[in-house]
């Protein structure tokens, strides 16, 4: 069976360099829930091509066990080809793929790379639509056509609009579905959402998975105040400022262009904390 939270886990690093010592403290975190590798919150366009195989390689060696998702993201086709092409021989359980970023293909190019993708790929994957990132969404259309495909498994939104998750869920309804934005979860399961792709759950992995298991339930606690703290800065700076206050990891540390002096809801911190231990 799936997880129904997946945490899109943060990559720590110390002097330029990833941070395996960390990695693994993280991880142990974690070992309840699946794990996202290189996806948006763990900086995974930020990360060398080396990098990246010293990530994954690194995380099922120590961490066996957990169910392991990896985000196959490229504005160029021939390395994407390439990074599937490796992950084929890995023991992971899914990859995550989203609209190429900056190009904005229309829906004939959409199908077109995602085809030919998972024609090549061992895998199950999840499509991944997030406008904000990519500069456009997944078209309907595209997901409609695909939807047929043997490795399609399932397809995550991040759109933060019930009316398009609903689109999606008419245009390929046999498809698994997943928020990828922890404060919508509430709104679209009811709707057919199975599981969650969790930032927030960097932080508390054991209270997001008692939010998640409630969400599905219909039940669904209010964590306003816990997704404001989140607000002032692009994913990941909250979520390292968070953990670093936390004394979880003990650098913040991000790749340029980002950096946590653009993060100022500190003071928010508290009062989510409070939130999530009373879970």
């Amino acid at each position: 069976m799936s997880p129904t939270l997946w945490t899109a886990l943060i990559t720590p690093f110390r002097n330029g360099e990833v941070d395996l010592k960390t990695l693994d403290a993280l991880l142990a975190r974690q070992a309840a829930n699946g794990v996202l590798l290189l996806g948006t919150t763990g900086e995974g366009l930020s990360l060398t091509h080396q990098e990246r195989k010293t990530i994954v390689l690194h995380a099922l060696k120590t961490q066996p066990q957990i169910p392991f998702m990896v985000a196959a993201t490229d504005m160029l086709f021939a390395p994407l080809l390439e990074w599937v092409s490796f992950c084929n021989d890995l023991p992971i359980k899914a990859l995550l793929m989203c609209v190429p970023p900056y190009t904005k293909p229309g829906p004939c190019g959409q199908y077109d790379w995602f085809a030919r993708l998972l024609d090549r790929t061992n895998h199950p994957v999840m499509l991944y639509n997030n406008p904000g990132r990519t500069g456009g969404p997944l078209f309907e259309e595209t997901l409609a056509r695909l939807q047929h495909h043997p490795r399609l498994w399932s397809f995550k939104d991040c759109s933060g609009s019930v009316a398009q998750f609903k689109a999606y869920r008419q245009a390929a309804p046999n498809l698994s579905f997943a928020s990828g934005d922890d404060n919508m979860l509430a709104h679209l399961a009811p709707l057919g959402a199975q599981c969650l792709v969790s930032v927030a759950a960097n932080i508390w992995p054991r209270a997001m998975q008692t939010f998640v298991t409630q969400a599905l339930q219909g039940t669904p606690p209010d964590l306003t105040s816990v997704w404001e703290a989140f607000v002032g800065a692009s994913n990941p700076i909250p979520t390292k400022a968070f953990l670093q206050a936390l004394g979880i990891i003990s650098s913040g540390e991000l790749r340029p262009p980002l950096s946590l002096q653009d993060f100022h809801n500190l003071g928010a911190l508290e009062q989510a904390h409070q939130r999530m231990e009373s879970l």
